[in-house]
């Protein structure tokens, strides 16, 4: 199972990491705060690497998902949306794909998901499953 980082515009903080002035981002499971250095350390650790943009697409998730696509160049990852770019933003993919969820390579595993722009799962539409 891969791990999801979720980096909402909407991150709590625990006491901790507020007490450090650390920005967090909430994950899966268990503790559901992570420094922005972890989350940092989880993605540059990771070789297969979905970039999920929230549902309905605007150009803040897009954005956002194709600036962290262009960062991670030397790894495998994709951008992945449950609803198509909408024509008019398209061009801010510098045209990259956007993946519908069951339009992945049938060989490719997620090691991370990375959920950007995206204040819950709910948000995921479609690509959630």
């Amino acid at each position: 199972m891969s791990d999801l980082i979720n980096a909402s515009s909407e991150m709590s903080a625990s006491p901790e990491a507020s007490a450090a002035g650390e920005t967090v981002c909430g994950t899966t499971g268990g503790d559901n705060n992570i420094t922005l250095a972890e989350a940092a350390r989880m993605i540059l650790a990771a070789d297969n690497i979905v970039i999920l943009a929230h549902a309905r697409p605007d150009g803040d998730t897009i954005g956002s998902c194709y600036a962290l696509s262009a960062a991670l160049f030397d790894k495998t990852r994709y951008v992945v949306c449950g609803d198509p770019l909408p024509d008019r933003l398209a061009f801010i993919s510098g045209g990259e794909p956007c993946y519908l969820p069951d339009a992945l390579p049938a060989d490719f595993t997620p090691g991370l998901i990375v959920s950007l722009d995206t204040a819950g799962a709910a948000l995921a539409g479609s690509a959630e499953a």
